[in-house]
């Protein structure tokens, strides 16, 4: 969301002079960057020495940009709401719309850790493209749902999937409503990528806690029409991909309709925000 806040902002102007005459223009002012991580509170400082009040401030990612109490003679300071990780940018924009200034700056993807009775594994989030289902794993996250919940299924060759079910395969009941399936946004089911689960068709927006692992590239998953939409992507195994493949390699049963649920339960001890 491109969202401009008008401000009055004090900013350096260099005289430059040349040999067809004068000629006014803005110097790139000092802006400097801190706490930029999805779901934050980004600071930005910029340095200023003389008003101008035809700019507006924008930052690409980060709507809701305010200018804060603290100020001084030569720094202006301003905070807006991460939306999203990769590159974002911090603009001055003048009244016809030109950016006279901008810098850029980098938004890790927020990773969560995923300890387990047989092992810890990290995963790398994108918000980038797939925002809802993002917020949505990162608020189970928050409120420690997945706690205590088994790693359910697992397939050799095809997927591990958790984040539904307890001990003895009693469903825990998601907190919060089935989500859009994010499934079009150019994402791919290939090995290591992290999948939302959702009942089969037509209920395609049916996503709620669990989650899965792709062990080889699942590109028979990907989205193909809005009538085989295949499965949503929002991130990536980034460390502990190995962990994944010994719990591929466990024995499987059937207990009661759930096919395919490990002999020995592999149980989700903590999870954890890294960033």
């Amino acid at each position: 969301m491109k969202l401009i806040v008008r401000v009055l902002v004090i900013f350096a102007i260099s005289y430059l002079l040349n040999a067809c005459g004068g000629d006014d223009r803005i110097a790139d002012p000092m802006v400097t960057g801190a706490n930029l991580f999805y779901g934050a509170k980004a600071k930005f400082s910029v340095g200023v020495t003389a008003i101008r009040s035809d700019l507006s401030l924008r930052v690409m990612g980060c709507p809701n940009l305010v200018r804060t109490a603290d100020r001084s003679k030569t720094e202006e300071t301003f905070e807006c709401d991460v939306r999203t990780s990769g590159e974002i940018r911090f603009e001055g924009v003048d009244s016809t719309g030109t950016v006279v200034f901008s810098k850029s700056f980098l938004v890790p993807d927020p990773q969560v850790e995923i300890s387990t009775s047989v092992g810890s594994f990290r995963v790398d989030l994108f918000p980038s493209r797939a925002p809802v289902t993002v917020d949505n794993f990162l608020a189970y996250v928050d409120e420690k749902f997945y706690e205590g919940l088994l790693v359910h299924r697992v397939i050799p060759n095809f997927v591990v999937q958790m984040g539904g079910f307890e001990p003895t395969m009693k469903l825990k009941e998601p907190t919060k409503n089935p989500i859009p399936l994010e499934s079009n946004m150019g994402l791919s089911n290939l090995r290591g990528t992290l999948g939302m689960a959702r009942v089969k068709d037509p209920s395609y927006n049916s996503a709620t806690s669990q989650f899965f692992v792709n062990l080889v590239d699942n590109k028979d998953n990907d989205y193909k029409s809005p009538t085989a939409p295949g499965y949503a992507i929002f991130g990536r195994v980034s460390s502990g991909m190995d962990l994944i493949d010994l719990i591929a390699l466990r024995p499987t049963t059937t207990l009661e309709t759930h096919q395919n649920v490990p002999v020995v339960d592999i149980t989700i001890l903590k999870t954890t925000r890294i960033r």
